[in-house]
């Protein structure tokens, strides 16, 4: 399963995050801390090692829902009949060729389901 890129939920304020952590070298998480924006261009200067009982880090699939939209772990996706299911590894596997007949509805995180 090729991962694209990842999405953070903070626990604490509730609240998903798409640019603001990387994942080093080493593995570990890291949220930015100062950057700035030179010729529309974002470029890093500090980031410090984030609390990781803080933070639940998604991936994002390189499989789409029908309307082109990227899918990460613990997205609810749901058909026409009104079939949901929660994204992940096995998930995503098993059912390659079927993505395209599915939306996203929410995640588990922000929806509460």
């Amino acid at each position: 399963i090729e991962m694209k890129g990842f999405r953070v939920w903070d626990k604490m304020e509730k609240k998903m995050y798409y640019d603001e952590f990387l994942i080093g070298t080493d593995g570990e998480l890291y949220k930015l801390q100062e950057y700035i924006n030179l010729d529309e261009k974002r470029y890093l200067i500090e980031a410090a090692p984030a609390e990781n009982d803080r933070y639940v880090v998604m991936k994002q699939y390189s499989q789409c829902d029908r309307y082109c939209i990227a899918l990460y772990e613990q997205d609810i996706i749901a058909n026409d009949k009104g079939d949901k299911l929660i994204v992940n590894d096995e998930e995503i596997k098993s059912m390659h060729e079927v993505l395209k007949s599915y939306i996203c509805i929410g995640n588990t995180f922000e929806t509460g389901e």
